[in-house]
């Protein structure tokens, strides 16, 4: 789970029976773990163990996306994070983190993806095919985000023009159709739940209008959004 924190000066400290990954958007976070200090800035971050006591507090206009995890979702490969602390940020993790913007995932699904593709960037840098990869996971699992092209080509390490050459290559599909695509299946699972508005769904799948939703609708099942419903 993702949130955005700001913190004070008063020094506080606890521990937790999950994870935490605590990342820098502005200022700095002054810790302690376990004893080892260390601070949270642009191009440093902390990796705090379940069960570690630690220690906080910063001075000034800060901001830190912090991301809970489960014990479960760590493995061996994740010893040394816990083992280090405080961890300097990988070329992707930066881009990971300027991605994700103020707009933090809502879904179960779009929190899972963004909390592993940060991971994999902290275990390793991952390169080539790993990072054309990330592009199609986020595009699948967090399909309502407005996602700027020119990032998506840097997160998948090539020029746009060769980004989609790449990706097309590699899946037999632009990365916008496989994102409508995507966005269609959600809205249609958000009509099939419950009877939510069709522009509250709209908005929540990435339309900017119910319009705009019921015209791919229409398109691609050849009926309106109402008689789609379960």
């Amino acid at each position: 789970m993702f949130s955005l924190r700001t913190y004070h000066a008063d020094v506080a400290s606890h521990r937790h029976a999950f994870h935490q990954l605590v990342l820098p958007r502005a200022g700095v976070l002054e810790m302690e773990i376990e004893g080892r200090g260390g601070r949270v800035e642009r191009g440093r971050a902390a990796f705090v163990g379940a069960g570690e006591r630690h220690a906080f507090g910063a001075r000034g206009a800060n901001r830190f996306v912090v991301l809970d995890l489960p014990i479960a979702q760590l493995d061996a490969r994740d010893e040394s994070l816990l083992r280090r602390g405080f961890l300097d940020l990988p070329p992707c993790a930066h881009l990971l983190l300027d991605g994700l913007g103020e707009n933090l995932p809502q879904r179960a699904e779009a929190s899972t993806a963004w909390s592993r593709l940060l991971l994999d960037a902290l275990r390793r840098e991952p390169v080539g095919a790993d990072r054309l990869h990330a592009v199609r996971r986020l595009l699948e699992d967090e399909p309502e985000r407005r996602y700027d092209s020119r990032w998506l080509a840097r997160l998948a390490g090539s020029s746009r023009a060769q980004f989609y050459r790449r990706f097309v290559a590699a899946y037999g599909v632009t990365p916008a159709a496989l994102q409508r695509e995507r966005r269609l299946a959600l809205a249609l699972a958000r009509l099939h739940e419950k009877r939510t508005p069709i522009a509250r769904i709209a908005g929540e799948v990435g339309y900017s209008e119910h319009s705009a939703l019921t015209r791919a609708l229409r398109r691609a099942y050849g009926t309106p959004p109402r008689r789609l419903r379960g």
